[in-house]
């Protein structure tokens, strides 16, 4: 008897084993587990709320479905590395195990306000009863239709959008814009081309609109080999008062032709749909939000960080657009707000009382430096990895840039020279809180 309780015994004994040593092994190499709620930010991110404590999860797996049918307010198990000291911190995550259905009630209420304050997530304030209600995205069911309209002009920001809500609406469109783009029918289509702008129009007469918008988005590409395909819409907010989100991707062949080419998408909510102007609609191209679109920029802080320019009376998380950085006591920041057609913006900062050069935190739509006398170092920003660049062998940095191409968001040494060689390392520091946008926590 006793042997046949031997071997089980003795396989329990060294399954535990190899538990604690594999355990011991990860605690080592710095990960560990955490357990939690989900968040699913508006931006995609999927955020783990550990207590009062947000982290979004960067996916190291490799493997594509590792968030699949993760929804807001489920429990999750999570195994990821160290977690980074910003707001929201963040996380590579290695595994994944849901525990329990989705229970939003256990996401505390001041972690919701605080993410709704950096646009991570939507929050309704409803003041005569000083209640905060908490919006959270909805999918809603969507047709699609994608017209080459070519008509290339230097002036014109895309992508561009237009909030069409009746027939009259969708010829006073037409009527505008005909001698702007090829909008006009087509007899014959080939293959680098589709049906007419006003073939396409067909569909939407009286009764479409009766209980349905529809929204155009209207893009610009180097190749005209290049397609779309909408892969989303959202919805947040109350009726009347609703915001839409749609997500494009963009399909890139391996060659391309080198025609321009201009796009008119048609996007064709379900019915119920109701929202304001061009300024409710938010466009995400392969995922990143542009700035010219759904009220970008804007100015989103933390309660104590609207000091401006003022000394900071505590370390606050500072954010403009679709970048933030932690300003911590005894340095200054400001807003390089964005202007029709500048080609960057941002947020400057440097230490108190220092009246010769700022470093900036900075979103080009394209970004160039001169090869002459630089050399340049790939190195760690956070989550992201960067190119320090260096003129003439000096002992301190020109920019740095964060590898989130086609994007750039840089980080320029703007006469802080002298300065910053005595504080590179609280420089430094700071520049490790920097989060820009979804791709701030990208694989």
């Amino acid at each position: 008897m006793k042997k046949k309780w031997f071997i089980p015994i003795g396989v329990i004994l060294g399954i535990l084993a190899i538990i604690i040593v594999a355990l011991w092994v990860l605690t080592v190499r710095g990960f560990g587990f955490s357990i939690g709620r989900c968040l699913v930010a508006d931006n995609g991110s999927y955020i783990l709320i550990e207590g009062n404590s947000p982290i979004v999860m960067s996916n190291r797996t490799g493997k594509e479905n590792l968030f699949a049918n993760l929804e807001t307010g489920d429990k999750i198990l999570v195994l990821h590395d160290g977690v980074n000291e910003s707001y929201p911190g963040g996380t590579g995550a290695y595994g994944l195990l849901k525990l329990g259905s989705a229970d939003i009630s256990d996401i505390p209420e001041q972690v919701l306000m605080q993410l709704s304050e950096l646009g991570w997530v939507c929050v309704n304030q409803n003041v005569t009863e000083g209640e905060a209600e908490i919006v959270y995205n909805q999918a809603v069911t969507y047709e699609a239709q994608y017209i080459r309209t070519d008509g290339y002009h230097e002036d014109v920001v895309y992508p561009a959008v237009k909030v069409i809500r009746s027939v009259e609406e969708l010829n006073a469109y037409y009527e505008a814009n005909k001698e702007l783009y090829d909008l006009e029918r087509k007899e014959k289509v080939y293959a680098d081309t589709t049906i007419g702008f006003l073939d396409a129009c067909d569909k939407y007469d009286e009764a479409y609109f009766e209980k349905r918008v529809l929204i155009l988005v209207l893009l610009e590409e180097g190749s005209g080999s290049i397609r779309h395909e909408v892969t989303g819409v959202e919805t947040t907010g109350t009726s009347g008062e609703q915001k839409v989100i749609i997500r494009i991707e963009t399909e890139v062949p391996e060659v391309g032709t080198c025609d321009m080419a201009e796009w008119h998408i048609f996007v064709e909510p379900e019915a119920g749909v109701d929202i304001g102007d061009e300024s409710s609609v938010t466009v995400y191209l392969d995922d990143k939000a542009y700035p010219e679109l759904c009220g970008y920029p804007k100015i989103s802080t933390l309660e104590g960080s609207e000091n401006n320019g003022e000394d900071a009376t505590e370390a606050n998380r500072v954010s403009y657009s679709n970048m933030s950085i932690n300003i911590p006591e005894g340095w200054e920041y400001e807003i390089n707000e964005y202007t029709e057609g500048s080609s960057s913006y941002g947020i400057s900062f440097w230490p108190a009382g220092e009246t010769e050069g700022k470093l900036k935190l900075l979103y080009y739509e394209a970004f160039g430096v001169c090869g002459t006398g630089l050399s340049q170092e790939i190195i760690k920003i956070g989550d992201y990895e960067a190119s320090k660049g260096t003129y003439n062998n000096s002992k301190v940095w020109n920019f740095i840039t964060l590898k989130v191409e086609p994007r750039w968001y840089v980080i320029l040494n703007e006469g802080a020279t002298e300065w910053l060689a005595k504080r590179m390392d609280e420089a430094m520091a700071i520049i490790e809180t920097i989060c820009v946008a979804e791709e701030a926590f990208a694989e």
